[in-house]
């Protein structure tokens, strides 16, 4: 589940947020092995499902490829999408295969439900773990044109307290991005 609220253009994490998002995303994909399906979600505003679980990998990185940033962070609404993708088939030894999500946000929810309430809701009874990443420095900002020639800026600080409880909530655990930020 990768955020594409407008705070992901942010360029405290170069070249923005979004796109160290998606270069997280496509390198945690390269170390997923071939037999596992992966599926992409994105969340402004609402969650909507880029590409559902799939083995197809040039699909996934054509998805993530073709994420653009919107409006708002419904955190919640993705984790409850992320965690109803995929159902639990059995493999061809008879075992289940492992469920997780991994979510790369600032944290900063913005509208729909809570993402504790959501992991409460679907992910934990389902035991679907969610693994978060969190992009961002105190000192991030975006800048708004606005009619006129004038430019808003607006501070957008991450909130790697709001992932922290969302992985505590569900057994998962809360990771801070590497590489470089201002």
């Amino acid at each position: 589940a990768i955020d594409v609220s407008r705070s992901m253009k942010a360029e405290d994490v170069r070249p923005t947020r979004l796109e160290a998002a998606v270069a997280a995303a496509k390198s945690f994909l390269a170390q997923v092995p071939p037999k596992f399906r992966v599926g992409v979600v994105s969340f402004a505003d609402r969650a909507a499902v880029a590409v559902p679980p799939t083995e197809d990998r040039e699909l996934v990185v054509r998805a993530l490829d073709s994420l653009r940033p919107g409006e708002g962070t419904a955190l919640g609404d993705a984790v409850l999408v992320s965690a109803g993708l995929g159902r639990r088939q059995r493999s061809t030894d008879g075992s289940l295969p492992p469920r997780a999500v991994l979510m790369i946000s600032d944290g900063a929810a913005d509208g729909g439900v809570t993402p504790v309430e959501a992991a409460a809701a679907r992910a934990r009874p389902q035991g679907v773990p969610v693994y978060t990443i969190v992009l961002g420095t105190p000192n991030g900002v975006v800048e708004e044109e606005l009619t006129g020639g004038l430019t808003r800026i607006i501070r957008v600080p991450p909130s790697p307290e709001t992932l922290q409880m969302l992985a505590d909530a569900t057994g998962g655990t809360l990771f801070r991005a590497a590489g470089k930020q201002q």
